[in-house]
């Protein structure tokens, strides 16, 4: 875990229409306060798009994602809309849990290091965490992150109820 690839990693593809093999970059973790493009394409569902070389066909090559929003203490890691695979995915969304928590404890982990460079609120030991299934679920999750920082709101507060609040004000 301290190590982490914010580069993204090359993965081999073979084109379904024409068959063509290549490589695509993706990027399973994202961190949103180092990696703000690829934030928004996560927000606009466009991160898993990717353009064949051969037969220039619009593709989608969907891959769990672990998103990190430092300042908003929040860990959402996106798993297969497979339903098969759902209560494997939720177990090894505990598993990751479990070690991404461990990481930011740790203060000589590179995750501690960027939780304090870009957190300046109390140190705690829990982040929020969710789980989430789908790119819309996952894109939801991002604006309502977004929208919170912008209106320096928590990040579990219920989005609706501040929205309404605020505009009541």
């Amino acid at each position: 875990m301290n190590e982490l690839n914010l580069t993204g990693q090359k993965v081999k593809f073979s084109c379904p229409v024409c068959e063509k093999k290549f490589n695509i970059t993706i990027h399973p973790i994202i961190i949103s306060e180092l990696q703000p493009y690829l934030e928004m394409d996560l927000f606009y569902q466009s991160l898993f798009d990717f353009e064949c070389p051969g037969c220039l066909r619009e593709l989608r090559f969907f891959y769990p994602v672990s998103y990190h929003n430092l300042r908003q203490q929040t860990m959402i890691h996106l798993f297969s809309e497979n339903k098969e695979k759902r209560k494997q995915n939720q177990l090894v969304a505990k598993e990751l849990e479990k070690r991404f928590q461990a990481a930011y404890r740790d203060q000589t982990s590179f995750l501690y290091k960027l939780y304090r460079e870009f957190y300046t609120g109390p140190i705690t030991t829990e982040f929020r965490y969710q789980a989430v299934y789908s790119t819309q679920e996952m894109s939801h999750e991002v604006f309502n992150l977004q929208w919170a920082l912008r209106h320096d709101c928590p990040a579990d507060a219920p989005v609706q109820e501040t929205r309404r609040s605020l505009t009541t004000k």
